[in-house]
């Protein structure tokens, strides 16, 4: 349980700062460096990005036993659900006009926001691993040694 709470808050962490940069981003081209923004803006975005981060904890799980195949499903119902997310509420705080060019840009924002957020969890994943083996390897030679 603590695990879980932990990944929620990392993951929120990481989703809310994917989603405040590239919402600036797009906030500048597509409707312009001068709009004025309501403060409740900012609350918007943490409440959707508290409920990305539950679809990203609880639909990737962490169980390391999955095939890739497994994976890459969960994956993508993630990114389904990460979509849905955001554009049910993007309809409901009124971030945007469905039209064509805002609903590709949009896409392209989730599709930034999800990929930046993949790849910061990878590394992270990565970089845990490596300083596990690193430890592992210490142990086994020191164990080694002790034997002779």
């Amino acid at each position: 349980m603590i695990k879980r709470l932990q990944d929620l808050f990392n993951m929120f962490t990481k989703i809310v700062t994917g989603i405040t940069i590239c919402s600036a981003v797009f906030i500048y081209f597509a409707w312009g460096p001068d709009t004025n923004l309501d403060v409740f803006y900012l609350l918007e975005i943490i409440l959707v990005s508290l409920l990305c981060s539950f679809g990203s904890v609880f639909l990737t799980g962490e169980d390391g036993k999955l095939s890739g195949l497994s994976m890459g499903g969960r994956l993508l119902l993630n990114f389904l659900y990460v979509n849905l997310i955001v554009f049910i509420c993007g309809f409901f705080f009124e971030w945007f006009l469905f039209g064509w060019k805002m609903i590709c840009g949009m896409e392209f924002t989730i599709i930034g926001v999800f990929i930046l957020v993949t790849l910061a969890c990878y590394g992270m994943d990565a970089r845990t691993s490596k300083r596990i083996n690193e430890r592992l390897n210490k142990r086994n030679r020191n164990t080694e040694n002790e034997e002779k």
